[in-house]
């Protein structure tokens, strides 16, 4: 009995050893795979690099130090998840990308992006000898993607511009974006509408009235940032001072109408969003004067057992203008309010306050208008929309309560 007793624990025991020698051997089976895949990754990666540097030796006749800094850390995971390496680099002054793509061992494995200022100042020249009194609000330019990367590489190209041959690069394989605006001129007459789509370009030229309302767009580009500043929003604030528009966005080439209703104290455009693009007008029914008191109520909500009541009165009892009512649809009605009207007020003082019976919890808000030119700009989005100018000067910070935490 006692050799049974004996002869089980020793069982027990060797199990357990055999156990922990299996566990050991799948953790170091482990650890050696991952370090092979580390190794497999770290070579990839040095292999990329070299691929990287004896393209710059062979296009440029240099080589620099490639590193895998960026700015855009989300799009340099995203390619490398498609095979495709993004390396940043300077040379001579200049910080550029190179692009290496190991899913092929072509001659095109690589690109570049060194030769973007080049590419752009031909561009420019072309464009500003023509019309001197302009800015380009938006350009990207590049290959025509037969990596088809999910990320566009701006100004990746793996032929070299020798400065004569851009016109070639483009039309053979590249491709490019560009919004220009323009002030005291049209386009109607002008070839570069047909260079650019020659060059493989969408584009969206724009002309302004002036130099003054043009240069006051810029600086709405320029302030609004670089993420909104390449959005067509901002031409929407600027509508009552573009005379003419030429666009191919949508294959064809487009010159839509400005179209601006008068409201009797402000005159106002509605501008579908699904009209992506260039802003393009559409009717709408024309709004609806309110009493004042009518708007201010909608600020008032007495409760009720699943939801907390709000008064907010107080933020909207110094009206300014007229209430109106819009049925925007599906996009946006854009109001130009007459700074001649709002003289007797500080500017800096006027809001807008609108109120959506869209069903959305934030259905209510008090904003500042853009200052436009001539108007003071109100934005009103989708559905039913009840707004009025109110004066906010002495009154305290507005928070509406959907935005209370």
């Amino acid at each position: 009995m006692k050799t049974d007793t004996k002869t089980n624990a020793k069982l027990r025991k060797l199990s357990s050893i055999v156990s922990l020698c299996i566990i050991v051997a799948i953790l170091l089976g482990q650890i050696t795979l991952r370090i092979i895949e580390k190794r497999k990754v770290e070579k990839l990666h040095d292999n990329a690099v070299t691929a990287g540097q004896a393209y710059l030796q062979t296009k440029y006749g240099f080589t620099t130090d490639l590193t895998d800094e960026t700015e855009y850390p989300a799009r340099q995971r995203i390619l490398l998840g498609e095979g495709i390496y993004e390396f940043s680099a300077e040379y001579n002054g200049r910080k550029f990308y190179v692009w290496v793509n190991s899913n092929t061992d072509d001659t095109d494995k690589c690109k570049d992006s060194y030769q973007y200022e080049d590419m752009f100042s031909e561009i420019k020249k072309r464009l500003y000898a023509e019309f001197p009194t302009s800015f380009i609000h938006y350009f990207w330019i590049g290959d025509d993607d037969e990596w088809e990367t999910s990320h566009l590489l701006n100004g990746g190209f793996s032929e070299y511009y020798d400065g004569s041959n851009f016109d070639d690069i483009l039309k053979k394989s590249g491709m490019g974006n560009i919004k220009f605006c323009v002030a005291n001129a049209s386009f109607k007459d002008s070839d570069i509408p047909q260079m650019l789509s020659d060059l493989n370009f969408s584009y969206c030229l724009t002309a302004f009235d002036n130099a003054e309302h043009l240069n006051e767009f810029q600086k709405l580009v320029e302030d609004t940032g670089t993420q909104l500043s390449t959005e067509y929003t901002l031409y929407k604030y600027a509508y009552p001072y573009i005379t003419e528009n030429i666009n191919n966005l949508h294959g064809e080439v487009s010159t839509p109408q400005i179209v601006l209703h008068d409201a009797e104290d402000f005159v106002y455009s509605y501008l579908p969003i699904e009209n992506s693009g260039f802003p393009v007008a559409a009717d709408i029914a024309p709004p609806t004067a309110l009493e004042t008191k009518a708007f201010t109520e909608l600020f008032y909500y007495a409760g009720s057992k699943t939801s907390e009541g709000y008064d907010e009165r107080q933020y909207v009892d110094t009206p300014v203008s007229v209430p109106h009512y819009f049925e925007c649809g599906y996009g946006d009605v854009m109001i130009y309010y007459p700074l001649e009207k709002l003289k007797k007020y500080r500017i800096e003082d006027i809001s807008y306050a609108w109120y959506s019976r869209g069903g959305f919890s934030n259905n209510r808000n008090i904003e500042k208008p853009v200052v436009f030119g001539d108007y003071a700009v109100l934005r009103l989005q989708y559905g039913e929309m009840y707004f009025m100018l109110v004066d906010m000067s002495g009154k305290g910070e507005y928070t509406p309560g959907w935005a209370v935490k």
